[in-house]
């Protein structure tokens, strides 16, 4: 962000040492944050689906075990098998949606790390290019176009990254949704099946 030719040169170090001091800051706390809320209900999600998972073992395993001892007056056939596939696979799929999910979180993170490490080297590389303070190690002023042509490597380099973050927490969102879809779907067929069933047998 360039500042008016019209502002002191000290006016400028000062103006852009602040944007960069707060730019480190709110990327720590924005990283931060994100990182706690994220892991807050990540933490909810998977034990929702676990919960999930497990009733649906539950409900399977009682079933089998109710069938076997009223197997000759249980009917209709069908609905029983229905109920029984429907709450297997929808343990399978809740299963499947946990083991997904921390991959997605972990390319939500760290996405949201490099983009807040390309906001603070914005923002250093404003400072040095507007106050062209002394290298340390030759002590000369610092070539501001070779800072800028150094940065934009860097930048580049950043922003492939972001972009490759970017397409694998897309991917595995698609899983993870379509996993939280579908075990939705087969748990609540299960439990329709199993009323169906204890209406016509009960």
């Amino acid at each position: 962000m360039e500042l008016s030719p019209n502002v002191p040169s000290g006016t400028q170090e000062q103006i852009l040492r602040a944007r960069w001091d707060a730019a480190i800051k709110s990327a720590n706390t924005v990283t931060d944050q994100a990182l706690k809320v994220r892991l807050d209900v990540a933490k909810d999600r998977v034990v929702y689906f676990e919960k999930i998972a497990v009733g649906a073992g539950a409900a399977v395993t009682l079933l089998v075990t109710f069938v076997g001892s009223h197997s000759s007056t249980f009917r209709p056939r069908w609905l029983f098998r229905s109920a029984l596939v429907s709450l297997v696979l929808a343990m399978i799929t809740a299963m499947f949606r946990n083991l997904r999910y921390p991959h997605y979180l972990i390319s939500v993170h760290e996405r949201e790390a490099v983009k807040a490490i390309r906001g603070r080297e914005e923002t250093r590389l404003d400072y040095v290019v507007a106050v062209r303070p002394s290298d340390m190690r030759t002590g000369e002023v610092v070539d501001a176009a070779k800072m800028k042509k150094d940065f934009g490597d860097v930048f580049k380099a950043l922003d492939e990254k972001i972009e490759a973050f970017d397409k694998h927490q897309k991917s595995t969102w698609r899983y993870v949704r379509c996993g939280e879809v579908s075990t939705l779907v087969l748990v609540m067929a299960g439990m329709i099946a199993l009323v169906a069933l204890a209406w016509l047998n009960f």
